[in-house]
């Protein structure tokens, strides 16, 4: 599984955009626990990245600069505004007043809105020329919090928005979390590792796409990664009160199909008081055969996985003019 995924993202990357994941580099900061603020630069106070930005009347500018200086579980608290996050930073340091860094977390963190602003946080992907998710977890043991944001527009193989790295048990806990018009191969939005846990109460994906250039998408949202081997831990996800709408996995140019319009599922997921509408799994250019799972496709990709999927008081209907006959478009496969 894990070498079919790997050649899936490869085929993909390669005719669409190369570029390289950056780790941040951390900065000498505060005791654990202490808030971080960042703001626009229009903003008052204006946000502005120096050595000494994060306190709440002297906020930094990027979220990539506070994260630098945060020390493990400190908390970002982000005042609304939309802040780019679509370029590597300069030797893995992050450019200063020019909200273009991506975050790859070394250090467990909570990022959400500051709770005293009214308004929307947008962490905006793009446009990029940089292959890599929004954020990016590969450290082993890190758990990230998110709470009231948007990730828009972000592009990576493995998930455009979150990549959960395989094998690092890594945790995202995402509460009202908006994803919206991610790009991505192995999962839209959101690629969750084998061994790593996502868990999202809220919030919406919305128009996110998994496509590749030979093979078929896989998870329009969000792909559940399974085992690896009998007594391996698959990748976990779970949502609660979560609105899916639009989401598609494309075919490739040949018969290959899409799978799994807004999930797949080859690990542990777990679906309740949800919504789908309008999500789709696509045939291939060249095929006569729809997608199956317009809405969720819950099935093994090798003989490792042992998917297992509960849905419950959710609701799934609508559905773009395409998926399998036999399984109606916006349906559950597997």
């Amino acid at each position: 599984m894990r070498a079919l995924r790997r050649a899936v993202a490869v085929a993909g990357l390669s005719a669409l955009v190369a570029g390289g994941l950056v780790t941040l580099a951390e900065q000498p900061a505060s005791a654990a626990g202490v808030d971080f603020y960042v703001a626009p630069a229009s903003a008052s106070p204006a946000g502005n990245d120096t050595p000494t930005c994060g306190p709440s009347a002297t906020p930094c500018r990027t979220v990539a600069y506070a994260y630098a200086r945060a020390a493990e579980s400190d908390i970002i608290n982000i005042r609304p505004g939309t802040y780019l996050m679509n370029a590597a930073a300069v030797a893995g340091t992050p450019v200063a007043n020019t909200n273009t860094n991506r975050l790859s977390l070394t250090k467990s963190m909570t990022i959400r809105k500051d709770p005293a602003s009214v308004g929307t946080v947008v962490l905006d992907g793009g446009p990029s020329a940089v292959n890599s998710p929004i954020i990016t977890l590969a450290t082993v043991g890190k758990s990230l919090t998110l709470i009231d944001l948007t990730l828009q527009d972000g592009f990576g193989s493995f998930g455009g928005a979150i990549t959960l790295g395989n094998g690092t048990g890594t945790t995202v806990n995402a509460t009202d979390v908006v994803y919206l018009n991610h790009l991505g191969i192995v999962g839209g939005a959101i690629d969750v590792g084998n061994t790593a846990t996502y868990t999202q109460t809220g919030g919406s994906f919305t128009g996110n796409t998994a496509g590749a250039t030979t093979n078929g998408g896989l998870g329009g949202a969000v792909f559940v990664t399974g085992r690896v081997g009998a007594a391996g831990v698959p990748g976990s996800a779970s949502f609660t009160n979560v609105t899916f709408t639009g989401n598609r996995a494309l075919g490739g140019p040949t018969a290959n199909t899409g799978n799994g319009g807004a999930l797949w599922n080859a690990g542990l997921l777990s679906v309740s008081g949800s919504t789908f509408g309008t999500n789709g799994a696509l045939q291939g250019t060249a095929g006569t055969i729809r997608g199956f799972g317009g809405a969720i496709f819950n099935g093994a990709l090798d003989g490792d996985d042992a998917p297992s999927l509960t849905v419950s008081s959710t609701t799934i209907n609508g559905g773009l003019p395409s998926g399998t006959p036999a399984f109606s478009t916006n349906a559950t496969h597997g």
